[in-house]
């Protein structure tokens, strides 16, 4: 919408909006979003953008339900009541970067990360809110290896006692994560991943651990296990390209392995996806189908402190753990004019009262020792969310669309189907996910 350039430096400034009205319920169901989004640089190794959009949301009920209990909206920061039942909240990001040298790349900011290939992603993917981090990385012809330290934030059981009439503050906590990717082939990538949670300075543990700031590839987790003080995963990531068309993508995710009574169990979890490009031979239509395994107490730890989650959401997986689920998505462009159909189907194993099931990163796992560690575990809950969509691209640089969409949210518990439907029409500058079909 506004742009200044010159020789030396760009500037852009865009708007963010998403104006989405249902008007198939007698529920209000609505979105109301206003924001910006700037960009630029100056010279050719630095480069900036930063976004702030201020939201108010009327929510489906299984969707008011999750907010309400985990004080957040999905992917994004804590929620204040709008009217009767509403929600408001705000959120921001930005980074700036600097690329001193062809190949060595560093990165400061606010936001979020993404690993992997397909809708999902099991190592570290953009379903948490933004997180301050800083990220380094260096491209040569045959890898890729990148190093990213971030500073997370705990909602659940990390509130901090602060003055009653100011807002409250929660404890942080310090993560790092690395992934290295080459290129054995042309056709094939491997990438491996270490995470770590790292345990917060107290009374009990006053001293900064500096192997937080070391840069060796995966000397952390060989020198610390994956089963140490601190919360550490360890993952593959892999994709193959096969004639163009065909993307065959996974991954594989090792977080450890525990002592129940006299016997062990692990907690691990897997990907597998397949992308077919020119469906049929026609352009622009592509097929993906995935599917995504986590066993029961996956990515947490003995303090819950030290989870693989950030403000009460999961730094992979929205759905936690203990679960299996399967996706097909079908999408079609034609110039500006774009269609979409997914289907998600969700079976995972719940707490109940008076039983874990292994399914809640939040809390400890330290309850494995008196509650089952078994796959899908607790409490059956199969889940189906279906999204049908049509839309038009008004402008594609900053993509503000149009679109019409129906989508369907089924859950079934013990024989019983509750199952809701928004119909909607709607204009929204689609920069970022937003997951909500879990």
């Amino acid at each position: 919408m506004i742009e200044i350039s010159s020789s030396d430096y760009h500037l852009a400034v865009n708007p963010v909006i998403v104006f989405q009205r249902n008007f198939s319920q007698k529920n209000k169901i609505q979105t109301n979003t206003r924001g910006f989004w700037l960009y630029g640089n100056i010279g050719k190794k630095f480069s900036f953008e930063s976004q702030f959009i201020e939201n108010q949301v009327f929510a489906p009920k299984y969707l008011s339900s999750y907010i309400k209990s985990s004080q957040v909206y999905p992917g994004s920061g804590r929620t204040k009541p709008f009217k009767d039942t509403g929600f408001d909240f705000a959120m921001s990001s930005g980074s700036i970067t600097w690329q001193p040298v062809s190949g060595f790349l560093i990165q400061a900011g606010h936001g979020k990360q993404f690993i992997g290939n397909g809708y999902r992603s099991l190592l570290l993917s953009d379903n948490a809110f933004n997180y301050p981090f800083i990220k380094t990385s260096f491209q040569s012809t045959f890898f890729r290896y990148e190093v990213i330290t971030a500073s997370l934030m705990n909602i659940y059981g990390g509130r901090i006692v602060t003055n009653i009439n100011s807002e409250p503050t929660f404890r942080k906590k310090t993560a790092s994560f690395q992934y290295l990717t080459f290129h054995p082939g042309k056709n094939i990538e491997i990438g491996l991943f270490n995470g770590i949670i790292w345990r917060a300075t107290s009374p009990a543990n006053p001293f900064f651990n500096f192997s937080i700031l070391n840069p060796l590839p995966f000397f952390n987790a060989v020198a610390y296990g994956l089963d140490g003080t601190d919360n550490a995963l360890a993952g593959i990531n892999l994709n193959y390209r096969l004639k163009k068309k065909y993307l065959l993508y996974g991954q594989v995710l090792l977080d450890e392995y525990k002592k129940k009574n006299s016997r062990s169990f692990s907690k691990n979890g897997w990907q597998a996806g397949l992308k077919i490009f020119r469906l049929f031979g026609l352009k622009g239509l592509m097929l993906n189908l995935e599917e995504n395994q986590a066993g029961a107490y996956t990515y947490t730890t003995a303090n819950h402190q030290q989870n693989y989650v950030h403000y009460n959401q999961s730094l992979a997986h929205p759905a936690g753990a203990n679960f299996r689920e399967r996706i097909l998505i079908l999408s079609y462009q034609y110039g500006n004019f774009f269609a979409q159909c997914k289907f998600t189907e969700l079976l995972s194993g719940r707490d109940s009262t008076g039983y874990l099931s292994g399914s809640n990163v939040l809390f400890s796992d330290i309850s494995a020792s008196r509650f089952s560690t078994e796959f899908l575990n607790g409490k059956k809950v199969r889940t189906t969310t279906t999204l049908f969509e049509l839309g038009y691209v008004i402008n594609p640089a900053y993509n503000l669309q149009f679109f019409l969409s129906h989508f369907m949210h089924t859950t079934f518990v013990s024989g019983v189907r509750n199952s809701e439907t928004v119909f909607s029409l709607g204009l929204r500058t689609a920069l970022f996910n937003t997951y909500t079909d879990f």
